[in-house]
């Protein structure tokens, strides 16, 4: 079956920065990616995780977002602390449909 752009982006990065009395706290920020490893998911190729179906993607970035709560205390997807951050984007520009 051939692959056929929906002219979605998918998102697989975040960065956390940590700030105490506006000061960088040593070690941030840091970047996370969905692609890599993590719990009990394997690494992926960029076009690996472009190729993941709608189901497999969200099962994994729900996954993901979750990991990312337990490893960062205090950032919640659920109560937008973690701003900026979208699954995706539709960008017809882009991610042209159809192709």
């Amino acid at each position: 079956m051939a692959l056929i752009n929906n002219g979605y982006k998918r998102g697989s990065k975040i960065i956390v920065e940590k700030y105490i009395n506006d000061v960088s706290v040593s070690g941030y920020p840091k970047t996370y990616d969905a692609k890599v490893s993590f719990d009990n998911y394997n690494a992926l190729s960029q076009a690996q995780f472009a190729e993941l179906s709608l189901l497999a993607f969200t099962d994994r970035m729900d996954a993901f977002e979750a990991y990312i709560e337990g490893e960062e205390a205090g950032a919640s997807f659920a109560n937008s602390l973690v701003a900026g951050f979208e699954r995706r984007i539709y960008d017809n520009i882009t991610c042209q449909r159809g192709w």
